[in-house]
């Protein structure tokens, strides 16, 4: 005698006895996804999540620290300047006095007696001898000096001499050689009319 037995296999379970199945429509019942799908499914659903992971990883920006602002003093630029050749610059020599005369009344005139040394004794400029001089360089630098006292010079010195017109200066006779007491006073007067603004220069001397 055969006995036969029927058992109701899980849907789960056919996989393990038969290679292939076909399942008609009206047999097809929700079955659960066999073992082999689920675990097809497992490494395909990781490398989904994987995936996502790695493009939420490229959505999300980097935190960033605030940049803190420093207020940094602005570089002052200094203008561009074409360099230029230094000009030079000449500083004329100033002198307070000269009494220029000839050599031969120089000597004259710095004689104890002379008729010069009583004048400028008179109007207490006597510190002016120290100041005589013949050199013939002085009338070319005549607007170097402050104050000029010509005395008994030639026709053609005292041309030059007054053509540089010269604001302060006397030109007067050789003292030594007046004969007449009205050619004396004329030249005292004249001297005493020049001293007299140029005074507080003479102190200075």
């Amino acid at each position: 005698m055969l006995l036969c037995s029927v058992f109701k296999l899980d849907a789960t379970d056919i996989h393990l006895l038969y290679k292939s199945l076909v399942v008609l429509p009206q047999d097809k019942q929700d079955q659960a996804p066999s073992v082999e799908d689920i675990s097809k499914a497992k490494p395909a659903e990781s490398n989904v999540l994987s995936v996502k992971r790695e493009e939420k990883k490229i959505e999300t920006p980097e935190s960033t620290s605030p940049v803190e602002e420093k207020n940094t003093p602005a570089t002052t630029v200094a203008p561009v300047t074409i360099a230029e050749e230094a000009k030079a610059t000449y500083r004329i020599e100033s002198h307070p006095f000269v009494l220029f005369t000839s050599e031969a009344n120089k000597n004259k005139y710095l004689a104890e007696d002379s008729n010069f040394a009583k004048a400028i004794g008179a109007l207490k400029i006597t510190q002016l001898t120290k100041y005589i001089t013949s050199d013939p360089t002085v009338l070319e630098s005549l607007s170097s000096y402050e104050c000029i006292w010509c005395m008994g010079i030639d026709l053609n010195s005292e041309k030059k001499i007054l053509a540089q017109k010269h604001q302060n200066i006397l030109i007067s006779p050789d003292i030594e050689s007046l004969a007449t007491v009205d050619e004396k006073k004329r030249m005292f007067s004249a001297l005493k009319a020049f001293v007299t603004p140029n005074m507080d220069l003479f102190s200075k001397i």
